[in-house]
């Protein structure tokens, strides 16, 4: 299933933000008139009556600009005229017409952060950062997201203080995150902060200012979801019911989240006693509109099977008594799926009282235009698991179903993931059938689906076996195991997180106060670029410095004493390993890959290269065959400006 939908929360409290982001590239059009001159003028010569000039500028007020190269955009910096640097803002035609549709009191706020750029001096600020730590992405893209916020604060105070209103952004929220929806951990690759980061810096009423921070960890919790780390979005989900307890989207995507953590830790032979066929879940699909270490595997967690459908009975509790009807389908498939895998049994009575109340739904026409395609053929896909004496219609219907989206634009490895788990599913059902025609069918779906998916699967193991003894009683020599396929080198679920034992754990994105505040006073705190706020926070007690400005940029292990790294596979159960300080290189390229995987890149410093992982979340040092630090951190790409 697929985390909720966040969009009809916001409501209309949230308000967008323009673009921001660097100067005009390619041919300049000359689709400038006076109307945009002239509002944008006046705009402007109203905000400066509240502005005291800057000492910093020998030339001021700054001179304005309007251009048209085709993109909706503002910008602020400054050129050498005359022995003399005079500032300048620019605003595009695009960003007048399409953003503020002319509305004054939103090109306010356009030209206000601009103006807040100045007045900060961050021009000056971002060249001498180059000149202290050079490609150091890490840290340069920080201070630009830290520069933004400042901008920000500054420019809404400006446009209230000038007699302007910024409620009049509250219409473009929607649009602009649609075309941009990244999220607070996906801004550490980025320039410029989230939407819902800048919305909550800006608010002067505690009130506003929460549900910002709830909205953006939300969001966070839906990426969580969307990257099978569901430890790390159980807490973002936690975070918004504690201050929106009514919200019935958090209930039920903190519901889905502790339902996989609990399918996560089962074990092999628990799968084998539920008897029951592939389930879809994590990772299927795309970003909808509204990482963390695993748990230890454990087999049957009751209290966590009982967390989760209780979020989820709340969840339907709070959304039937607003007479909501919106995402009730989708609540109940992951009840059904829960009971399923309940921890003293399937309980298949209650599962197919769900999937049947949601099969009926997926025939109302408005009930049905609320599921995405690929999650209805997962429906169909989890109802169809748990009726396999016999080959299903359901099983049926979700083949017919997916073979039909690729004609509807759905992206093919998208369906082709489905097609496999139907595929696993339809065999299980055909290799009971009496027919041998049928049971040869089956044998050769087995081996389609052993070809297609990774052994760390942990469904891979019980489709093994059913393909050996069948290929037994088609009187066939089965293909040993080492024939299939096998994990990719380097195919794990990205790292996010470091856990430090006892519930504690220090997340990337996180803001740095509640990070730090249960592990105590640093040790010592050593600043890494003179004039910003970011600083390594030592640890040697715990093996561990944290990189951070306002927010966690990096979790750096070294010594005897630092934690282990857990990693897992892609898929529901899958294969865990760990990587440690001090263990063999060898052994660490056997899982993520050798140099030639890796690229060398910088984290805190530009007098140390790392050998990188990116897509992972990981970089190392090695010394001497070993590894002597493993960092947990996003490094930004050079073209990560958003």
């Amino acid at each position: 299933m697929k985390p909720l939908s966040f969009r009809r929360w916001l409501g209309c409290a949230a308000f967008a933000l323009v673009t921001l982001l660097v100067g005009p590239t390619g041919p300049v059009r000359a689709d400038v008139t006076d109307r945009h001159r002239e509002i944008v003028q006046q705009v402007f010569e109203r905000l400066l009556q509240h502005v005291e000039r800057p000492e910093i500028w020998e030339v001021w007020p700054p001179e304005l600009q309007v251009i048209d190269p085709g993109y909706a955009n503002a910008f602020a910096g400054f050129e050498e005229r005359d022995g003399q640097e005079v500032p300048h803002i620019v605003v595009t035609v695009d960003e007048i017409e399409q953003t503020a549709e002319f509305d004054p009191d939103i090109l306010a706020y356009t030209i206000g952060h601009e103006l807040g750029h100045l007045i900060h001096d961050h021009s000056h600020k971002q060249l001498d950062l180059w000149q202290k730590v050079g490609d150091v992405n890490v840290i340069v893209y920080a201070v630009s997201r830290e520069a933004e916020l400042e901008a920000d604060v500054y420019g809404a105070q400006l446009t209230l203080a000038a007699g302007y209103t910024l409620a009049a952004l509250n219409r473009n929220v929607q649009n602009t995150m649609g075309e941009n929806p990244y999220c607070r951990f996906e801004s550490l690759a980025a320039t410029h902060p989230s939407w819902l980061e800048r919305s909550a810096h800006m608010q002067t009423d505690e009130v506003q200012r929460q549900l910002w921070r709830s909205m953006s960890a939300f969001h966070n919790g839906v990426f969580f979801l969307q990257n099978e780390q569901y430890l790390y979005a159980d807490a973002c989900f936690r975070r918004v019911i504690r201050a929106f307890p009514s919200c019935y989207e958090a209930w039920a995507n903190l519901g889905y989240a502790q339902l996989m953590m609990y399918c996560d830790a089962l074990e092999l032979a628990d799968i084998r006693r539920f008897d029951i066929g592939h389930l879809v879940v994590g990772g299927f699909y795309q970003r909808p509109k509204s990482l963390q270490p695993r748990v230890t595997r454990s087999g049957i967690n009751a209290d966590l099977w009982w967390d989760a459908v209780g979020a989820l009975r709340e969840a339907l509790r709070i959304q039937q008594a607003a007479g909501v009807e919106d995402g009730l389908l989708l609540i109940k498939a992951n009840l059904a799926v829960a009971y399923l895998v309940h921890p003293d049994g399937k309980d298949v009575g209650t599962a197919e009282r769900y999937f049947s109340e949601v099969l009926a739904g997926l025939e109302n026409p408005s009930d049905a235009e609320q599921i995405d395609p690929l999650v209805r053929a997962a429906i169909l896909i989890n109802a169809g698991a748990g009726r396999l004496a016999d080959d299903s219609p359901l099983i049926q219907q979700a083949v017919q179903t997916l073979e039909q989206l690729p004609q509807q634009g759905v992206p093919l490895p998208a369906v082709e993931s489905l097609q496999t788990v139907a595929g696993f599913n339809q065999a299980k059902a055909l290799a009971k059938s009496s027919e041998e025609a049928d049971r040869r069918r089956a044998l050769q779906m087995l081996e389609r689906y052993l070809r297609s998916v990774n052994s760390a699967n942990a469904w891979w193991p019980l489709a093994y076996d059913q393909y050996v003894e069948l290929a037994k009683q088609l009187q066939q020599q089965p293909l040993d195991g080492s024939s299939f396929a096998d994990p990719n080198v380097g195919s794990w679920r990205p790292v996010t997180r470091v856990s430090l034992g006892d519930d504690l754990w220090i997340g990337l994105g996180e803001p740095l106060a509640e990070s730090l505040e249960p592990l105590g006073a640093p040790a010592a705190v050593t600043p890494v670029a003179e004039g910003t706020i970011i600083a390594l926070h030592h640890y040697p007690d715990r093996g561990l410095s944290v990189l951070a400005g306002s927010d966690v940029l990096a979790v750096l292990l070294s010594g005897p004493d630092a934690p282990a790294v857990q990693l897992q596979r892609p898929g529901l159960g899958a294969q865990v390993q760990t990587i440690s300080v001090g263990m063999p290189a060898s052994e660490l390229e056997a899982l993520l890959g050798d140099e030639w995987v890796s690229e060398l890149s910088y984290v805190h410093s530009d007098e140390q290269y790392y050998h990188l992982y990116r897509d992972m979340g990981i970089a190392v040092l090695k010394e001497e065959g070993k590894i002597a630090e493993i960092a947990v951190v996003i490094v930004p790409r050079e073209d990560s400006e958003r």
